[in-house]
């Protein structure tokens, strides 16, 4: 049998290949502030275009944080293997990524703005239910 990947622990894995990601790239990524799996681009915000978040779970690897950085994607909200990530980091990228303050949401797509001096103009509604 061939070795295909070297573990310490399955339950450290995302977090391992995370702090592996900050240590080979410090010029290009670091956290977001208050989550561990966000990862915003050193260069951010920038005022001249849209903030632009992406993320997905941590199974295909190098994972969507290969997208963060200039002309590209300004953070990554990152989730376990093969899981979309939760609502917190989410929101910490999408915070991070145009400097926002937003509130805590129950679901993808209900932030509303808490009326940051930063962005004065941003619009934050509740999603139209789905009709299905």
């Amino acid at each position: 049998m061939k070795t295909k990947k070297l573990v310490n622990d399955p339950a450290d894995v995302v977090d391992e290949m995370i702090e592996g990601m900050l240590a080979a790239h410090p010029r290009h990524l670091r956290r977001a502030e208050g989550h561990r799996r966000a990862l915003v681009a050193v260069e951010g915000p920038r005022t001249s275009k849209v903030g632009l978040v992406v993320g997905g779970g941590s199974g295909h690897e190098p994972t969507f944080a290969g997208l963060v950085g200039r002309g590209l994607a300004d953070a990554v909200a990152i989730g376990n293997g093969f899981a979309s990530p939760p609502p917190d980091p989410i929101l910490a990228c999408a915070s991070a990524a145009r400097g926002l303050d937003l509130q805590s949401c129950l679901a993808a797509g209900r932030a509303e703005p808490r009326g940051s001096a930063s962005a004065p103009s941003a619009t934050w509604t509740r999603a139209p239910p789905r009709r299905w």
